[in-house]
């Protein structure tokens, strides 16, 4: 079993515009609203794919409220830390047709107390006995303590499981102290880390095997339309997707985390996850909203992903 822990999960609203500039009065032409965060968008993926994820975070609030019933509703096993007081962030997205470019504003969420944090905490544990991979995606809220981020991950890792850490900031940082727990980063966030450009897939192996082989587990890169690399410090792979018409890339990065992690699990390769992986960023990539797309569109996309060894 797979968990997907969101600690800052949102309401996200996405508005499709025609064309827009800054100023003016603008009017949507489609608005769609869903349940969203990082391991949310994940474990919707993980669905379209044929594994269902268990969902952990916080939630609260009208809006907290809206995302709990959603998700019920579409049958996903879920634990949520509900906060009295406290209300679910929403997160906008707004979709220029024209241009081809999305528009992310994302709210950073209402402060938590150490007793919200302490709850959250318990609530992971008491679901990751039966887990072999927790992945925590994404930011916490204002006043998650750090370093109790930072003691959840080892004593997860301490228990036995496989721990993914999808996020930027001081939660990615945090997890780069942590020996034994696994990145996903883009190329930006690698090449910021190492003090390296990273702009090719021979820039992305140089640096995930030399972040690998520094840490000692494997590193993921994405690419974006490149495709992306898995490294464990002696090996490389790159996996190339095929070329699309693409809608939104909103949620690609999360839907590739989900087809990885259902791959591994499943005992794969990495060439094999890795190739899984990016046929689901790619899927995602095809339609709005994040996580969405259908096991059709995945399989196509699985069946025209390339992946080959680096030297």
């Amino acid at each position: 079993m797979i968990l997907a822990v969101t600690p800052n999960p949102s309401l996200d609203r996405t508005l499709v515009l025609s064309d827009y500039q800054e100023g003016g009065v603008l009017r949507a032409t489609h608005v769609l609203q869903t349940a969203g965060g990082k391991g949310i968008n994940m474990s919707y993926a993980a669905r379209s794919i044929g594994v269902e994820m268990v969902n952990l975070g916080f939630q609260g609030g009208h809006t907290g409220q809206q995302i709990m019933d959603w998700m019920a509703a579409d049958g996903f096993k879920s634990h949520w830390t509900v906060i009295e007081g406290w209300e679910t962030r929403c997160t906008t997205h707004v979709v220029n047709q024209a241009s081809g470019l999305v528009t992310v504003i994302n709210e950073n969420g209402q402060p938590i107390d150490l007793d919200a944090w302490r709850r959250f905490v318990a609530d992971i544990h008491a679901e990751a006995g039966a887990a072999s991979i927790v992945a925590m995606c994404g930011s916490c809220p204002p006043g998650a303590p750090l370093d109790d981020y930072q003691k959840l991950l080892s004593d997860l890792l301490a228990a036995g499981k496989s721990v993914w850490v999808d996020a930027a900031g001081k939660q990615l940082a945090a997890a780069i102290e942590t020996p034994g727990v696994h990145i996903k980063v883009n190329g930006d966030e690698i090449g910021g880390i190492l003090k390296m450009p990273v702009r090719t897939v021979e820039d992305a192996a140089a640096a995930a095997r030399r972040f690998a082989g520094g840490r000692g587990v494997p590193c993921v890169v994405t690419l974006g339309g490149a495709g992306a690399v898995y490294a464990d410090g002696a090996l490389a792979w790159h996996a190339q997707p095929p070329t699309i018409q693409m809608v939104s890339p909103v949620g690609s990065g999360d839907s590739f985390l989900g087809g990885l992690l259902i791959g591994l699990q499943a005992g794969d390769a990495p060439p094999a996850a890795l190739r899984r992986a990016v046929a689901a960023g790619t899927a995602n990539a095809l339609s709005i909203p994040a996580g969405r797309f259908t096991h059709a569109e995945y399989a196509a996309m699985l069946a025209e992903t390339r992946v080959n060894e680096l030297p």
